[in-house]
């Protein structure tokens, strides 16, 4: 197993040569800490440089959005943050997806088809898409029917591919989900 500073030396001879992955890495160690002291405003700079022209990468998207809805390194802004979602999740980021239905049912923004979204991340083995699913099926929230055992086997599929989760859950058990390399 690599050491955290292992870990930010790959990252970051990976951003030296302009690779948006390395770049979202070393944002992503420069957030949590990992090898380095944690800089949210420094993080913040890394996802939108990664987001942006030439490099243009989702994951970044997704991570420079979920910095304006949690005010990491910037001012809460949920209506900035809804469309960099919806522009990370339309480039096919899965995460980006799963977060973007969230906002939805958080009434940030407006519902479209949650339920095209989560299938769509789904059929990717996407566990964070299986998770929130089987919330909407647990509750009905999102246009979704109530559903207890279509929810409970959603559960088990997140759970199935590698993802923590109680069985039943609820929409405040759903938390934000970062994109990483």
């Amino acid at each position: 197993m690599k050491s955290d500073t292992e870990i930010l030396t790959e990252y970051q001879c990976l951003e030296r040569h302009e690779d948006p992955d390395g770049i979202v890495g070393a944002g992503i160690c420069m957030l949590l800490g990992v090898g380095i002291r944690k800089d949210p405003s420094r993080a913040f700079d890394y996802f939108k440089t990664a987001s942006k022209r030439p490099h243009h990468s989702p994951k970044a998207t997704n991570n420079y959005a979920l910095c304006f809805l949690l005010g990491i390194g910037t001012n809460v802004d949920n209506d900035k943050a809804c469309k960099l979602l919806k522009k990370s999740a339309e480039h096919g980021d899965d995460v980006a997806k799963v977060n973007w239905v969230h906002c939805m049912l958080m009434d940030f923004c407006d519902l479209t088809d949650p339920r095209r979204l989560l299938r769509e991340a789904c059929l990717k083995n996407c566990p964070e898409a299986h998770f929130l699913l089987s919330v909407c099926y647990h509750h009905g929230l999102g246009g979704i029917e109530k559903d207890s055992e279509k929810g409970k086997q959603e559960a088990r599929l997140a759970k199935d591919l590698g993802f923590k989760c109680k069985e039943r859950a609820g929409l405040a058990d759903v938390y934000w989900f970062f994109s990483y390399p």
